[in-house]
């Protein structure tokens, strides 16, 4: 497992979140609802930090499997987040998308609390 009070303080929110996600289901610490957990536990930490929770539908429910699943085969007992870590950046920025159209037809042209364009400049650091 990471120290996530260190990660908090050098990571990107989204990186730290997906991180966590990563670490839940690979441990696979609960019987049922290990993916329920990640993904509430996940979505906690972005809301703490001012980000839009991710929502992880139909669509892309067997991408975000197989991304996983490679991602933890990938180096042998501890895998490899980058991968997984990418695609949830990928997600965040179309919840945070979606999130400012329903704001802006709502109420016209809202202020951003995030700058999208840092998002595809995060850098995911090896742990």
């Amino acid at each position: 497992m990471h120290d996530y009070d260190k990660m908090r303080s050098t990571q990107n929110a989204v990186h730290v979140a997906s991180q966590i996600h990563f670490d839940l289901l690979t441990i696979q610490p609960f019987k049922d609802g290990n993916g329920q957990t990640a993904r509430l536990v996940q979505n906690l930490h972005l809301v703490q930090e001012r980000y839009v929770p991710i929502l992880i539908g139909p669509s892309e429910k067997d991408t975000s499997t197989k991304i996983l699943r490679k991602a933890q085969t990938e180096i042998p007992v501890i895998g490899n987040p980058r991968p997984f870590a990418q695609y949830m950046i990928d997600l965040e920025i179309v919840a945070m998308r979606r999130y400012y159209n329903v704001l802006k037809n709502s109420h016209g042209r809202p202020t951003r609390p995030w700058d999208e364009d840092t998002l595809y400049d995060i850098e995911i650091e090896e742990s």
